[in-house]
């Protein structure tokens, strides 16, 4: 199983990085004698969206508020006149320039609502379920789903010394995770929607983020190991089989933060797009994560590998590491990453310190991989 291995840094070097991981979802306490931050009464959306279902709104209270540089999110708890309840999200979208934002929006929701409809029957698999849509507000509402997101769930269950108290439990993630992305995949992709994908096209994709590396860092990547992964992609793609070329629908962001876990099983989030491409981008994506946590202390070699051994038991196919285009398609995710670590210049002292650590094992990692 291939996996990132590496001495962990000092313990005194971790207790200083610790801060660089904050919780995934940074939500602000609303104050109502404060500014509204949206162009709207957010309680009046509230009203049209539980009249569109012939109902009635006893209360409405916005909880937290989080401002991202393209939209507004609130946490809203509802109580309706026959005294239910539920928690919604309400998302604002800010206008750009040159943006149809009604179009916008009311295509993330036609989008969000085709993979609700084909994942509600699932038991265990699930998507966030949007609820209403107001385009002249540029305003989406979707149902709270349960459950802590997986990456800042680690973070937090980890200790010091590579220790883990619930095992089992994230070993059921993983499980849960494959099973999903499996789930997924298996979705029919609509007529004319097939994005095949070409050897040129991943060289041109990888050399414009190698040729960044070559000229703006300074970590030993140079233009010979360029060529080195080039021809490592090469002989990779000439050892792939005929029909191992698979296209399935993308989500593109398949990481560990995007993915709520809870007793009932796995909800995946940031989910308003709907393209194609490999099936082996998102399954690398993913797994690529994994392998990101071997960076850290509290993950000791033999609980990644353990984790990445579960993940692809509930994707089905526990050998998938081992073809052409799976390698290719994680050595892309790893110079994708390595790019963004490298830029120290960017980075605060913490972060700077933290970046180099990962880029030493990254070089390490792909130069064993081209030799």
């Amino acid at each position: 199983m291939p996996c990132i291995v590496s001495i962990s840094p000092p313990g005194w070097i971790w207790r200083c990085l610790n801060p660089i991981w904050p919780e995934h979802k940074n939500y602000l306490p609303y104050n109502q004698n404060l500014m509204n931050p949206f162009p709207f009464v957010p309680e009046e959306i509230i009203k049209d969206y539980a009249a569109k279902n012939n109902r009635d709104v006893d209360t409405v209270k916005v909880q937290k508020i989080l401002k991202r540089p393209l939209s507004v999110v609130a946490r809203v708890h509802v109580r309706l006149a026959d005294q239910a309840t539920e928690t919604v999200y309400l998302k604002y979208y800010r206008s750009l320039p040159g943006k149809d934002m009604a179009e916008v929006v009311q295509r993330d929701f036609d989008t969000s609502l085709f993979w609700w409809e084909r994942f509600k029957q699932s038991e265990r698999f699930n998507v966030i379920e949007p609820l209403y849509v107001d385009v002249v507000n540029h305003v989406m509402l979707t149902r709270e789903s349960k459950g802590d997101d997986i990456q800042t769930y680690l973070n937090k269950s980890g200790h010091l010394f590579g220790t883990f108290d619930d095992k089992d439990k994230i070993m059921e993630m993983m499980r849960l995770c494959g099973g999903w992305l499996r789930y997924f995949q298996d979705i029919p992709v609509d007529a004319g929607e097939e994005n095949r994908i070409t050897l040129e096209y991943l060289l041109d994709y990888i050399n414009l983020r190698m040729d960044r590396i070559v000229e703006k860092t300074h970590i030993g990547f140079d233009a010979a190991l360029q060529e080195k992964v080039n021809r490592y992609l090469r002989d990779q793609w000439a050892r792939m089989d005929a029909g191992d070329n698979t296209i399935s629908y993308l989500h593109s962001d398949f990481s560990l933060s995007n993915v709520l876990f809870d007793e009932k099983g796995v909800t995946v989030l940031d989910f308003t797009k709907k393209e194609t491409g490999s099936v082996y981008k998102d399954l690398t994506r993913f797994f690529h994560q994994l392998i990101l946590l071997s960076y850290k202390p509290s993950f000791k070699k033999a609980f990644v590998n353990e984790m990445q051994r579960q993940f692809l038991q509930g994707y089905g196919d526990g050998a998938v590491h081992e073809k052409p285009l799976f390698r290719i398609f994680l050595m892309i995710h790893v110079i994708n990453h390595l790019g963004k670590s490298a830029r120290f210049w960017e980075q605060s002292t913490r972060g700077k310190l933290y970046n180099r650590w990962v880029v030493y094992n990254v070089m390490k990692r792909i130069k064993k991989a081209v030799a």
